[in-house]
């Protein structure tokens, strides 16, 4: 589509000025080990996207390391003191508590790219220190399933490569009314295909253990007693509720394209990003959530 080659250019102008960034400063100095051939590139999940060149995408081998560390992370012990999340049993809980203790820290605040950025290399350092992991953390070309649907993904396919596939179909449910428990004009979206437990690909078997703090159910209810409650135990089975229209409306190229052009300063950028409570702009990061949606996906604190 145009809106993706135009995506494209972005991106493309972005690497190569990194690149010129990175040589210029490693030409400037006597000493340090980062060099152009060490730097680490974050690639994509789709193995097709219409906006990265080859050498961005994962192949199937990486895919599989990649969950193979995760379920690593997964399987060990928690390093926070249960004095501070009694519910985090494992590694990966550690990451899961860190965020809902600070979401209301790290969202409509001047850190919540930095904060992210940072935790994101924290998680991919502990994948590779801990797990024995040599890739980076992959990301997720929205765009390209806002044209194929979340069904069709590949990352949801409930393949060996997959993150999981969709969860039991609950049958028809009324709409989400996001902000309905906040006196703010709702927000409405659709109910998924999902909504029960996942039960295929290589997440199926795992638990949730915290939260809910915040959870967005269909027909306006929100789940969850808060972050202090959501710290607790709390196991039970993960689950999704992909929701196609979600993505194809707040998290298309043309969305993305304009939400890095067309703010002139951080903070519009950043909220037209997140998403304008009392508003119909649910933003890119929202479309993330509640595109998968689900337990913990339609929870903003616990995913």
């Amino acid at each position: 589509s145009d809106a993706a080659a135009r995506l494209a250019a972005i991106s493309q102008q972005a690497y190569n000025e990194t690149v010129e960034d990175v040589s210029s400063a490693i030409s400037k100095r006597s000493t340090g080990s980062c060099t152009l051939k060490n730097l680490r590139v974050r690639r994509e999940w789709h193995m097709a996207s219409l906006t990265l060149s080859r050498r961005n995408k994962l192949s199937a081998s990486d895919r599989k390391a990649y969950i193979k560390a995760v379920q690593c992370l997964q399987s060990k012990l928690a390093k926070t003191p249960a004095s501070v999340a009694p519910g985090a049993k494992t590694r990966y809980d550690d990451f899961v508590a860190t965020h809902i203790y600070q979401t209301l820290t790290i969202h409509y605040t001047g850190n919540f790219l930095s904060w992210h950025r940072y935790y994101t290399w924290v998680y991919e350092e502990a994948l590779r220190n801990e797990c024995g992991y040599t890739g980076t953390q992959p990301f997720w070309d929205w765009g390209l399933t806002a044209l194929t649907s979340l069904e069709k993904s590949p990352i949801f396919d409930g393949s060996d490569t997959s993150m999981s596939g969709n969860s039991v179909y609950q049958g028809a449910r009324p709409d989400y009314a996001l902000g309905a428990s906040t006196g703010l004009p709702p927000l409405y979206l659709p109910a998924g295909t999902g909504g029960g437990c996942v039960t295929s690909g290589p997440f199926k078997d795992i638990k949730v253990n915290l939260g809910p703090v915040a959870l967005d159910l269909p027909g306006g209810a929100v789940a969850g007693g808060g972050p202090g409650p959501g710290l607790a135990y709390n196991p039970r089975c993960l689950s999704c509720d992909l929701k196609s229209a979600v993505v194809k409306k707040f998290a298309d190229y043309a969305t993305i394209r304009h939400n890095i052009i067309k703010p002139t300063n951080i903070n519009d950028f950043q909220m037209e990003m997140q998403g304008i409570p009392g508003t119909s702009v649910l933003g890119i990061h929202g479309a993330g959530h509640y595109g998968s949606g689900g337990d913990p996906g339609d929870d903003v604190f616990v995913s």
